[in-house]
């Protein structure tokens, strides 16, 4: 089994992927969202949503014989 770092697609998603959770999780954490139950909220949602996006994704590309 090879290395998922070796192969280019995975990481070219992974740091897509990371660029948009690491913003979004930086606006959360510095407060550009008023009010504390957003941000405890935000905190919690995009990790779901990350998790949810790779689940999505797997399955797809099950679907379609990628893997």
């Amino acid at each position: 089994m090879t290395s998922p770092l070796s192969n280019r697609r995975h990481c070219y998603k992974a740091l897509k992927l990371s660029l948009v959770v690491g913003t979004a999780l930086c606006l959360v954490n510095n407060s550009y969202f008023s009010g504390e139950l957003w941000r405890i909220f935000l905190n919690y949602f995009v990790p779901f949503m990350v998790s949810l996006y790779f689940r999505v994704a797997l399955l797809s590309d099950i679907r379609k014989g990628n893997i």
